[in-house]
């Protein structure tokens, strides 16, 4: 019924206003009668009538309220009205239109990323009982290390408040389709892996329990078992089989074997890395050795069991374990961890910092729009008033001013949510090193959050001009103005507001920017420049034994060598930052301790090639470094480093000394130590050097190697030639991820770019808008004082004093916002505690810097109105209304 009578009302609108007029007139008509009647002439009569009846158009403007539907029509007058408003200023209007865009793009981009990293829960069923697995032991050091394979399978199948938990081990395979090969990273997973993430192929299933447990692998992870099988993932599924349908049932070769498709799975599955192009199964062996720390694990808690309930019934079988296996499992200790915190890593504290500094970004835009805003309300005073002469309410014109309001930040919010979907799409195209990054989306809460940020912002810089145009009408209309004072101290105050909040942007830029430097320009104990990487993964079907591995090795690095523009080429199972090759740690001691002394140092073991130390630069201080002579025949030897050696050896030089390394699979045996290296920050800048030794590659044969190729010049020039060389050696094993050694030393500082990039650009958007706004507040200043300049001028006053009393009042408010900005960089610096290297978050040089540059910027803000001032002309001034 109310529906039907607002389209009756809507339509019939000419009737009723003619309605109304005619019953209006009816009664001036019937007062005029009287007045007549009592004597009065005619022209007396329709005077009195009307003095007593009242205005019409107020009469008729309150009747109009009444009516229902009434509010619809006036919002489209006002918007239409609000619209001619705004058109009538287009430079203006594009600048707060771009400068509300870019502030709620950002906002609602930067929130994209949390919310896709960290808010959003991961997309499985019940994510909140996924828990990651990790090992530590104090006594030794270690606070957070892989799990043991076979512990964690006496873990699954004595605990009890849990509905699944699995290990899983990725490494680099190759791939080979159609005379193509590709090395893909798999994932081999024990029993209960799929069923920790309760998710269900697209096509096909997963691996049951007697296909895991039957399917093994020797100590070079090279598959024993006959008719393997394998899963899928959705992109290499899309992208090397074409979506085959009937891909399941079909076989693939992998590391030259063939492993029958079983299933697909879904796009959104990404475990447990986002790179996984497929999963294999594993059965934990019964013989492996405990004291090998190299399995990933995650488990799914049963419903109602918490993770502390959990992590302590883990323990209690982790202490038992200890007492039946003391020499391996002695000191251990399980951590559960929930899941999504493990994946979200460090981004979590950057991009709450981030999306901070957006959100201040965001108020500063709005305080800029406020002052335009405000400066417009001051020139349509006269509007206002003459509108409320004629009947019009405050709050009808409050209406009026809102929106307008609201039309420019509609259209901000459009402008913003356009950028923030394309901001997006780039993300995805590109694939930055974040966490979970395919499953930053624009979804329902973006698009709430970005109405929301509209909507306020509308509020925020529509409010004050709005009450104090209609207050001002109001003052004017008695005479009064005494507003004009209280508009420029409101314009005074939101400038003061944007310079402090620019000075906690710039200072906290200045301050990542130095962390930034200090990171680039550590000591990583090597050169990464012009370093080229290339990882090599044989397999054990065909480098089934130490001599062919170490043939296609050293086949491999000779034609490399021989390249133009070579100068060296070495070779390690782990390079310094890179996440791909084995890496693991083993008890290190002195050859003749005791037994309480041995196992109490862990190192972690790399294999090397003949020049690997030359070829990234890491100096050997002691002793001398791998040559011919350790060929595989000879003596066991090692390198170690300055860490391990200062831990073994304090103060007694090593060399020349046994070492015995606990190799748990090939038995426990002393090596000699031909010489000591300078340390390295092997997991970049932030890690702190760790005790390694070096095994020489010829002794100690491996099929994984990434190979490092040191050059003249750029070494990207070279990726063709080293494809050419590889496939020319074997083309069943070509090159995967070439890139530069400086490359994967940049990706530990990825986070760090990343803050460093957004909160300058937010500080440069936020310098620019405080800038602006102290050109406005000045410019309308002059405007407002240009009869008064006039005068003074007349009376002798010299230009460069008109300068200095118009600079006086930037200077006043340049340093306002200073003293408050640099307080609360003192409160805000705190959120960067955790993000900052050798940085202090009250760093007074990175301070000191945001207030010279917002300064220099406030001066030049308010030298082109100052000049303006000094160069009018007292004539034209003193007739200026």
């Amino acid at each position: 019924m109310k529906s039907l009578r607002f389209w009756r009302s809507w339509r019939s609108n000419q009737k009723w206003e003619a309605e109304l007029n005619d019953e209006l007139q009816f009664h001036l008509s019937m007062q005029e009668q009287e007045n007549l009647r009592a004597g009065m002439d005619p022209q007396e009569a329709r005077r009195q009538a009307i003095l007593k009846f009242g205005g019409v158009e107020q009469i008729k403007e309150v009747t109009r309220e009444q009516q229902f539907g009434f509010w619809l029509e006036t919002f489209w007058k006002d918007a239409t009205y609000g619209f001619r408003m705004l058109r009538k200023t287009p430079g203006i209007t594009l600048v707060c239109l771009i400068t509300l865009g870019l502030a709620i793009g950002a906002c609602t981009s930067l929130f994209s990323v949390l919310n896709g990293i960290v808010l959003r829960p991961l997309p499985y069923p019940h994510p909140e009982r996924i828990a990651d697995i990790t090992n530590s032991n104090l006594k030794k050091g270690i606070t957070r290390i892989e799990v043991n394979a076979r512990n964690l399978e006496d873990w699954r199948t004595q605990a009890t408040l849990f509905d699944g938990m699995a290990a899983y081990f990725t490494m680099g395979r190759t791939l080979s389709n159609n005379n193509e090969s590709e090395v893909v990273l798999a994932s081999q997973v024990s029993a209960d892996f799929f069923r920790v993430f309760q998710t269900d192929p697209i096509l096909g299933r997963v691996f049951t329990e007697e296909e895991t447990q039957r399917t093994q692998y020797n100590n070079a992870v090279g598959l024993m078992s006959p008719d393997p099988r394998v899963i899928l993932s959705y992109r290499l599924w899309m992208r090397r089989f074409g979506s085959d349908p009937a891909i399941v049932g079909k076989t693939i070769l992998l590391d030259r074997r063939a492993w029958k498709v079983i299933g697909v799975m879904p796009a959104h599955f990404a475990m447990p890395d986002a790179r996984t192009a497929l999963w294999i199964p594993w059965g934990l062996r019964n013989d492996s050795p405990r004291d090998q720390h190299f399995a990933g694990a995650v488990s799914r808690l049963a419903p109602g069991v918490s993770f502390s309930q959990g992590e302590q019934q883990l323990n209690r079988i982790a202490a038992q374990l200890a007492r039946e296996y003391p020499e391996t499992n002695e000191g251990w200790n399980v951590r559960l961890s929930p899941l999504q915190e493990t994946i979200t890593g460090d981004f979590k504290p950057v991009l709450w910092f981030l999306l901070a500094a957006v959100g201040l970004t965001m108020i500063i835009a709005c305080v800029n729009i406020a002052i335009v805003q405000l400066s417009r309300a001051s020139v349509r005073i006269q509007e206002s008033s003459v509108r409320m002469a004629l009947g019009a309410s405050r709050i009808r014109l409050v209406r009026q001013y809102l929106v307008e309001s609201f039309l420019l930040a509609i259209g901000g919010g459009i402008a913003g949510f356009i950028l923030a979907f394309f901001a997006i799409e780039a993300l995805h195209r590109f694939q930055p090193d974040l966490p979970r990054v395919t499953e930053i989306t624009m979804d329902r809460a973006t698009l709430f959050l970005s109405m929301a940020i509209t909507a306020v912002a509308a509020l925020f810089f529509g409010l004050a001009p709005a009450f104090t145009s209609t207050s001002g009408a109001g003052a004017r209309m008695h005479g009064a103005n005494a507003h004009q004072s209280a508009t420029q101290r409101l314009r005074n105050s939101l400038v003061v507001t944007e310079i402090a909040l620019a000075v906690i942007l710039l200072s906290s830029s200045a301050m990542l920017i130095r962390s930034l430097w200090r990171l680039q320009k550590a000591d990583f104990g090597f050169e990464p420049r012009n370093v080229l990487v290339l990882p090599v993964f044989l397999d054990s079907e065909k480098y089934n034994s130490g001599d062919k591995s170490r043939a296609y090795y050293k086949e491999l690095t000779g034609r490399l060598q021989r390249l133009p523009d070579v100068v060296s080429v070495g070779g390690a199972t782990a390079l310094p930052a890179s996440p791909l090759g084995p890496d693991f740690q083993r008890p290190v001691w002195e050859q003749g301790v005791s037994q309480q002394e041995q196992n109490k140092h862990h190192a972690d073991v790399r294999m090397v090639t003949t020049d690997y130390f030359r070829t990234l630069r890491i100096s050997v201080l002691r002793g001398r470094s791998f040559s011919t002579q350790d060929a595989p025949d000879a003596p066991g030897v090692v390198m170690i480093n300055e860490s391990l050696a200062g831990q073994i050896w304090a103060g007694r030089d090593p060399v020349g000394k046994q070492l015995v390394v606990d190799y748990s699979t090939s038995g426990t045996y002393p090596y000699e130590v031909i010489g000591v290296v300078k340390d390295i920050r092997f997991h970049g800048p932030r890690s702190m050097p760790r005790p390694e030794i070096y095994f020489p590659h010829t002794q100690r044969p491996y099929l994984v190697l990434n190979i490092a190729i040191r050059t003249k010049g750029a070494p990207r020039f070279l990726t063709g030639s080293v494809r050419d060389v590889l496939r020319s050696i074997d083309p069943q094993k070509p090159a995967h991820n070439i890139t530069t050694l400086e490359d994967l030393v940049g990706a530990t500082v990825t986070r760090d770019r990343y803050s460093m990039i957004l909160v300058t650009s937010f500080a440069v958007v936020s310098l620019m808008l405080a800038s602006l706004g102290i050109y406005g507040v000045l410019a309308f200043f002059v405007r407002q004082k240009i009869p008064e300049i006039g005068i003074r001028l007349a009376l002798g006053a010299r230009q460069d004093q008109i300068v200095t009393w118009v600079g006086l009042l930037g200077a006043r408010l340049m340093l306002a916002g200073l003293a408050a900005g640099s307080i609360a960089a003192l409160v805000f610096s705190r959120l960067l505690s955790g993000i900052l290297f050798e940085v202090s978050p009250h760093d007074l040089p990175s301070l000191t810097a945001a207030a010279l540059v917002i300064a220099l910027t406030a001066i030049a803000a308010a030298w082109i109105p100052a000049h303006r001032a000094a160069r009018i002309d007292p004539s034209i001034a003193l007739r200026y209304e």
